[in-house]
């Protein structure tokens, strides 16, 4: 699991030190869900900046630019990439016939490969998953809600994304958790959790300011405009579907052979099913997913949020 926060100041309401507080505060607090690596990204001048280390963010210096308005941040739990090389660490940077944009990623996405093959995308140094939404991005041309939808009904796996370009930020809803706040006085911010906003607002002290939770869920576009303005689109998700598809049953005895006893992986004969249906993983997913125990673990680790 990896860890998504942001703000988003729409109204200008806040100087560049409370900017800069909020948005280390997000990215220390985010750390429980990922400290090999550190990214921020924002538009200045019109033009995307991304700042990323691999570095846990409680030792990542953050600082902002004074007329920046939208903040884009993750921090890495890394499973496909080795953190140690800066290229694999998010955010990315992708570019298309209207300009460019950033991506950041919370999830495990298991088709990369496969889409790079039907999809007839370049080969990368990037070994990260996450990647192949950027290039199915670039190859759709442009950003909006459409676009966004065509790439997350393609991927396969665990996510939510966040993607940030000129006209704003946009959240790509999976089944990863996301949680988002609108605060009455000009602007909002969000994180993987409501933990983790809970610990941020505590020691900010923003639990005086009037807000409201922003609700999206899986399946879910939400484009947050820079003046504040909220646009919604939808996808098909194919994480979740109807438990009883006699198809997903003629796997089981295949996948639960592989739990039986002592096994490298650390996963129960429950925890392998549940894995199944909630992530719609056939053979070949589930092959792949195995050849790591620690994406396995994560995986787990991920849905034992959820209970």
């Amino acid at each position: 699991m990896c860890g998504l926060f942001g703000m988003i100041d729409y109204k200008g309401v806040l100087n560049c030190w409370e900017k800069k507080r909020i948005i280390q505060t997000l990215a220390n607090a985010s750390e429980i869900r990922g400290k090999d690596a550190t990214g921020i990204a924002f538009l200045l001048r019109e033009q995307i900046q991304i700042y990323k280390r691999a570095l846990p963010a409680h030792k990542l210096h953050i600082s902002l630019p004074l007329d920046v308005t939208i903040v884009m941040g993750h921090t890495r739990l890394a499973t496909q990439g080795s953190f140690l090389e800066n290229q694999n660490n998010h955010p990315f940077y992708g570019r298309y016939s209207q300009g460019e944009f950033a991506l950041a990623h919370n999830g495990i996405l298991y088709n990369d490969r496969e889409l790079r093959i039907k999809e007839n995308l370049p080969d990368t140094d990037i070994k990260t998953d996450s990647y192949i939404a950027v290039q199915l991005l670039e190859k759709e041309g442009t950003i909006n809600t459409d676009t966004l939808a065509h790439m997350a009904e393609k991927v396969k796996g665990s996510f939510t994304f966040t993607v940030l370009n000129r006209q704003g930020l946009f959240i790509i809803k999976g089944n990863s958790p996301f949680y988002l706040l609108h605060f009455k006085k000009g602007f909002y911010l969000y994180a993987s959790t409501e933990e983790i906003m809970e610990y941020v607002l505590k020691k900010l002290k923003l639990k005086r300011l009037e807000r409201e939770e922003i609700s999206i869920n899986s399946g879910e576009i939400i484009h947050l405009h820079r003046n504040g303005q909220v646009g919604l689109g939808k996808f098909v998700d194919s994480v979740f579907f109807d438990n009883r598809n006699p198809k997903r049953f003629s796997y089981l005895n295949y996948y639960t052979d592989l739990c039986q006893g002592e096994n490298d992986y650390k996963i129960t004969k429950e925890e392998l099913e549940q894995l199944m249906f909630q992530y719609d993983l056939d053979e070949n997913d589930i092959q792949q997913l195995f050849c790591d125990p620690k994406q396995v673990q994560e995986v787990i680790d991920e849905l034992n949020l959820w209970r």
